[in-house]
Order: structure tokens, then C-alpha cells, then sequence
């Protein structure tokens, strides 16, 4: 399910996100389908990169195949933070290959705050390498339910070198969210979590692999976990 196309779909407006944002309602939820990954960094699919108003969408957001891409339009490290994806349920890969990619413009990172995360095999979560202003986020858990992602994070579908940018986790709310997959920097992954990726727990648990349970306060580094573990404790 990968293709040499760019064919892109925006929402919102093409140089500011802080304009007017479009709003997004309705009660069950919103499922996207869209053109599938390309080739080189190419992303097909729907780009979002405008301030977007999400208070009037019951329901979560289903990518069930194709590229979200988050584009960061500011020249800035916040002024994108938190507009550009629901604080609902976000499931991917339930038909094909899913890819959710965080970009910039001027290199600008940028961070997104969730629901629970679903994920299949077949779902991706990855940051432009290039992104060198500030660190793609993605939190997790502001609904306070249960998730389980099957995917990857860190590194797309292809090998192409530009899309294994490092994008960090952040665990909040009250839910378990369970990693069964891949967190990943570059190419580099350790029993499964991450080493120069950051993971933060703020509230909740957080599972990974589905062996080791994790829950605490302070943030992850690249030189140590400092997580309180549960059981069993990490082998590092």
C-alpha cells in the first residue's frame, strides 16, 4: 500500500494556523481514507495545518488507512500545539498501511495531545528528520480510557531516512495505554522501547510490549530510565 503519488487534501489555511480554525462536529466520529503513503517523503493523503475546532466531534478519529500529515505552519514551537488533532480515541491500520507524520515548516516541531491510541501492525507514527526546532509529541490518554497499539513509532513503512525523525511519547490521564509494537530513534530500538526517545508519564500506566509496566512522574533520557517500574523491572 505504498505509492509514488502526492496528492494531498489541506485542512485549514495554507500560511497560518492561527486563523479562523474550521470546525469539525458531528456524533459518530470521523473516518478518513486517504491516498496512501509515497515514496521519499512524498506524503500523499490529508494535511492538516490549520487551527482546527474539534468541540463539536463526539466520537474518535479512524484513520483506517492512508497519511495524516501535521504540518506546522508557524514559526513557532507552540502556536500549533494541540489544534491540529482531536483529544478523542485515535485508531489506525484497520484496512492498510496508516501513517501519521509530524512536519514543519522552517523545521518547527510540533505536539498533539490524544485519546486512548489503537493501532495495528500496520500503523505508523513518525517525525521528518529534519525537524530540528523543538520535539514532535504525541500524548496520549486525555479521555482516560484504554488503548493498545500494535504499530510503530519513529520509523514509517519505507527506509527512506527522512521519515525516522524522533518523536516523543507522552502518557496522560488515567487510562492504560499499552505499546505492543516499536518505539524507535532512527533505527535504533532496544527490547522494544525506546533509548534516545523520550517517554513521559503523567498520570495513568503505561505498558510496553506487553510485559513491562511502567508508571511514574518524571521523563525518560537517553542515559537512564527514570521511571518508577512496577513489575518486572526494566533490564537495561
Amino acid at each position: 500500500m505504498i505509492n509514488t503519488g502526492a496528492r494531498k487534501l489541506f485542512m485549514g489555511n495554507a500560511n497560518n494556523n492561527s486563523r479562523v480554525p474550521l470546525k469539525i462536529a458531528g456524533t459518530q466520529g470521523l473516518k478518513i481514507t486517504t491516498p496512501v503513503y509515497g515514496s521519499s517523503g512524498s506524503y500523499a493523503g490529508l494535511r492538516i495545518q490549520g487551527a482546527m475546532d474539534w468541540s463539536g466531534l463526539q466520537g474518535g478519529l479512524n484513520l483506517t488507512q492512508g497519511t495524516i500529515e501535521l504540518h506546522n505552519t508557524t514559526n513557532s514551537l507552540t502556536d500549533a500545539n494541540n489544534v491540529l488533532l482531536p483529544p478523542t480515541r485515535l485508531t489506525m491500520g484497520t484496512d492498510a498501511t496508516a501513517v501519521l507524520v509530524y512536519n514543519g515548516a522552517n523545521l518547527y516541531a510540533n505536539k498533539q495531545t490524544i485519546g486512548a491510541l489503537d493501532g495495528s501492525s500496520d500503523a505508523y507514527i513518525i517525525s521528518r528528520s529534519n525537524l530540528t526546532n523543538g520535539a514532535s509529541t504525541l500524548a496520549v490518554g486525555v479521555d482516560n480510557q484504554d488503548g493498545t497499539f500494535d504499530g510503530t513509532i519513529g520509523s514509517g513503512p519505507t527506509a527512506d531516512a527522512v521519515d525516522k525523525g524522533r518523536v516523543n511519547l507522552e502518557k496522560v490521564g488515567t487510562g492504560t495505554q499499552t505499546i505492543t509494537g516499536s518505539i524507535k530513534n532512527g533505527t535504533t530500538t532496544i527490547g522494544g522501547t525506546p533509548f534516545y526517545s523520550s517517554v513521559t508519564i503523567n498520570n495513568g500506566k503505561l505498558v510496553l510490549t506487553g510485559a513491562n509496566e511502567y508508571q511514574g512522574l518524571q521523563p525518560s533520557t537517553a542515559e537512564r530510565w527514570s521511571l518508577m517500574a512496577r513489575w518486572p523491572a526494566p533490564c537495561l
